[in-house]
């Protein structure tokens, strides 16, 4: 999504007027990611997000921090440099393992953080969530950079109607109730304070929703990514219940792994890398509407 001038030219412009000429490049992104001493600094491409989105996240972030809710602190209002919205915020080291490497300790504090979450009041200035529609709404730019060719993105267009067709609207079904979402709720959107307590960060797709949106996130990694199901279980445990794999939670578990297909592909070589080992495992079958 970052053209090369850009990346030369327009960025260091930017880390400039901020007074932060020598931070250094942490993940190479349509949210390029920075670290300068303490700061992170993430400036989005005017494309991927708007300053309006950016404020919501802001003022969230400032919502959480008012009721002890451990998450990322701002270190700046946010704002538009050049074009792009920049946010700052507090920088935090990982401090623990995720993925294969997380233990039973980490994932049963992981469902404990979640049910936290789903129990704080609603802000009414979010969002309604909504399917994630990422790769619908990129396709025709991947096809065009040659990062998908029309037979995938044929392909996977098909996947995503059939999923998309079991999405209700934005209406709550019979005894959803409303509840404050993380949005992209994973190992790799936690982090480990000095004082040993787990902190959620990447708030850009917090709404407001049913809990299934939060479930599905969870529910794709054992579906697609490998998870073992005593993790998942220890998870479903902290959280107080276990996720229901109900017709809805399946389709959004497929929209999530083809939106994070998308995004890894417009992002560094590694990342795009990764993304086409992803998009390899859904073309050979290993993801499905009907049974995910």
């Amino acid at each position: 999504m970052w053209s090369s001038a850009q990346l030369r030219e327009l960025v260091p412009e930017i880390l400039a007027g901020l007074g932060h000429e020598r931070a250094e490049l942490v993940r190479l992104a349509p949210n390029l990611l920075y670290r300068d001493g303490p700061l992170a600094i993430r400036i989005s491409h005017p494309q991927h997000r708007q300053l309006a989105e950016i404020e919501t996240e802001a003022r969230l972030l400032g919502w959480l921090a008012e009721r002890d809710f451990p998450a990322l602190h701002l270190a700046a209002e946010p704002e538009l440099i050049t074009g792009c919205p920049v946010l700052l915020t507090t920088w935090i080291e990982c401090g623990l393992p995720v993925g294969d490497q997380a233990d039973e300790r980490f994932w049963l504090q992981f469902g404990r953080l979640a049910r936290r979450l789903h129990e704080l009041p609603v802000p009414a200035f979010l969002p309604v969530a909504a399917p994630p529609l990422q790769l619908i709404e990129r396709q025709s730019m991947l096809v065009e950079r040659g990062l998908l060719s029309e037979a995938e993105a044929a392909a996977l267009s098909e996947l995503s109607q059939r999923a998309l067709a079991l999405c209700p609207g934005s209406r709550l079904e019979a005894g959803q109730r409303e509840l404050l979402l993380h949005g992209d709720l994973h190992p790799g959107n936690c982090r480990l304070s000095e004082a040993g307590e787990l902190i959620l960060i990447d708030w850009e797709h917090a709404a407001r929703g049913p809990s299934v949106y939060d479930f599905s996130s969870i529910a794709s990694l054992p579906a697609f990514y490998g998870l073992d199901r005593h993790s998942y279980l220890q998870f479903c445990r902290g959280y107080g219940a276990e996720l229901a794999a109900d017709s809805l939670c399946r389709a959004l578990v497929v929209l999530r792994v083809l939106a994070g297909i998308s995004y890894l592909l417009l992002c560094g070589p590694e990342e795009r890398r990764e993304g086409r080992r992803r998009l390899e495992r859904v073309l050979d079958g290993r993801l499905c509407v009907c049974a995910v």
